[in-house]
């Protein structure tokens, strides 16, 4: 009796992380290829403007896109589009909109939860650097 609840046990943590995984993948949407080769996520359909097609931004720029369904920061000098990400930031949509329309390096790096798996999401949301 002991070894079918274990397997179970084993199998509902299974299926639990594999529906996470798939809810985490999902949500962010597609990962698209620009012609830079740079991998980047689309943007959250509900924005009311597209990203440019410009590799370079000034930070008058990135202060237009300073809401929860328009963000855009920079961190370490690069511009990322965030605006797909607010809604899952594990640390809550308050939390990631601090950093809309400006430069959230500070806010970024001072979290010790930012690890490198935070880096590489991060990493698939960029879209330019600071000029």
């Amino acid at each position: 009796m002991k070894k079918i609840l274990t397997i179970i046990t084993v199998i509902a943590v299974v299926i639990v992380a594999g529906l996470f995984f798939l809810k985490n993948n999902s949500a962010s949407g597609p990962t698209e290829i620009t012609t830079n080769n740079q991998a980047s996520t689309p943007t959250n359909s509900s924005s009311t403007e597209s990203t440019p097609p410009k590799s370079t931004y000034s930070k008058a720029d990135v202060a237009t896109h300073n809401n929860k369904t328009d963000c855009w920061t920079i961190i370490n000098g690069s511009v990322y589009d965030i605006t797909s990400y607010v809604p899952i930031h594990p640390g809550g949509v308050a939390e990631i909109t601090r950093a809309c329309g400006k430069d959230g390096t500070s806010l970024f790096t001072s979290n010790p939860k930012h690890n490198s798996r935070a880096n590489m999401e991060l990493a698939n949301l960029k879209i330019g650097s600071l000029n």
